[in-house]
Parts: structure tokens; C-alpha cells; sequence
């Protein structure tokens, strides 16, 4: 995770972060790639105006409305295929 630019927290993967009984009441199972996201942005303080930036490997509108319910910004880049539903502009 980047805070400023710069790595504000990261997590090695072990293979067990996904289990039920790691991710508390209060958070969503939002899949595996956005619940790495959710984990980390526990550290963000929430309604403090800050931006979360991660690549198409993590983006879901599931956790971006997520994200802004805890009032953090986030944005995403997003591949034509996976959002198929989504409107586009030519």
C-alpha cells in the first residue's frame, strides 16, 4: 500500500489471509485480491480525505463503494473485459 508515494504497508503472502476466522465481523468477503486490499487499508484512518491507488489485479465496485463507505477515495485501473458491464466511451 502507498501512502504519498511510498510503501505504507505490504503483506506477504502465506496462503491462509483469506480464512474466515482472520478477517473480523465488521469486513466484507469481498474475494481473495480486494480482501487484500480491505486488510490493509484498516491502517488508513477513515473521512480523512485520503487515496487508495491499486491496478486492475485488485479493482471491484464491490470494494471500491466499500472503500468510500469507510470514506477513504480509491481508484482503480479496470480491463475492458472484466467490467463488461460498466458504460463505456468511444
Amino acid at each position: 500500500m502507498l501512502f504519498s508515494g511510498y510503501a505504507y504497508s505490504i503483506e506477504l503472502y502465506t496462503g491462509q489471509e483469506n480464512e474466515e476466522k482472520k478477517r473480523p465481523v465488521s469486513e466484507p468477503n469481498l474475494g481473495a485480491t480486494a480482501n487484500v486490499v480491505v486488510r490493509l487499508a484498516r491502517l488508513i484512518p477513515q473521512n480523512m480525505n485520503h487515496r487508495l491507488y491499486f491496478d486492475n489485479y485488485y479493482t471491484s465496485i464491490p470494494l471500491l463503494v466499500y472503500l468510500s463507505k469507510q470514506g477513504i477515495y480509491s481508484l482503480g485501473t479496470v480491463r475492458k473485459k472484466q467490467n463488461s458491464k460498466l458504460q463505456t466511451t468511444r
